[in-house]
């Protein structure tokens, strides 16, 4: 599950509006206020912006994160995709 506290903590911490965020996380204003009130489904791509745009871990926002523990299955959620050359 989805800890939308942490989202709204982020937010407030950085002094961004609702509208601000979305922008940075590539979603309406009215998506975002529904993540912020766990009304919405999250996610990878809302994740990987996350991760991409405050350089944080995005486990930190699932219920079952343990800083001390990621496990293999939460690992796709935290790499950037490899980029290969040409083809």
């Amino acid at each position: 599950m989805f800890k939308a506290d942490r989202l709204r903590k982020l937010r407030k911490d950085l002094g961004l509006s609702q509208v601000e965020m979305g922008k940075r996380l590539h979603i309406e204003q009215s998506t975002y206020s529904k993540l912020e009130t766990n009304n919405y489904q999250l996610n990878l791509e809302i994740l990987q912006s996350l991760r991409d745009e405050f350089n944080i871990n995005p486990n930190e926002f699932l219920n079952d994160y343990h800083s001390h523990s990621v496990g293999e299955d939460n690992t796709a959620l935290i790499q950037k995709p490899e980029i290969s050359g040409g083809g």
